[in-house]
């Protein structure tokens, strides 16, 4: 996740986000942030973390897939980006209630592609909202829901 995400001001802390990634996440050849990439980005945002991979795996056999919500793809690519490589894919997952925008087909080297949520009904809204119930979200694993729940976030506890 993002250390600090400008276009969500009220996004749950990267510390919690970070936690949540890591359970659903982590496993062989995943990495979900360590200190030299969140300090890298504090530096220069993603982009900077982008460069930080590049120089850790060299071997020019490695591909590097950023991930990115519909959202967050069209916040940060407003503006050229400084960063590709034909190593580097941008993945952007379309979800049902997000932006309609365009996506491009390349960002400089990079290859754009996009991929349908399996979750795209689920959003900090959706949870939310059925935390207002009394509900889980079915979606939630249970890493993550003892997270949210141990913090209370998304407005209550169940």
């Amino acid at each position: 996740p993002n250390v600090d995400s400008p276009h969500k001001p009220h996004a749950t802390k990267y510390e919690l986000r970070k936690q949540m990634a890591q359970k659903t996440f982590l496993g062989p050849g995943i990495q979900v942030g360590d200190l030299e990439l969140e300090t890298a980005f504090r530096k220069g945002g993603p982009e900077e973390v982008t460069k930080s991979l590049f120089k850790r795996f060299t071997d020019l056999q490695t591909r590097f897939f950023r991930l990115f919500g519909d959202d967050s793809f069209f916040a940060n690519f407003k503006k050229p980006t400084a960063f590709t490589s034909d190593r580097l894919t941008f993945v952007v997952s379309r979800r049902g209630s997000s932006t309609q925008e365009v996506l491009p087909s390349k960002i400089g080297q990079s290859p754009v592609i996009a991929v349908d949520s399996l979750d795209k009904d689920l959003s900090s809204t959706v949870i939310r909202a059925a935390i207002a119930k009394g509900k889980r979200p079915k979606e939630i694993s249970d890493g993550v829901w003892e997270i949210i729940q141990k913090n209370k976030l998304y407005g209550g506890v169940l």
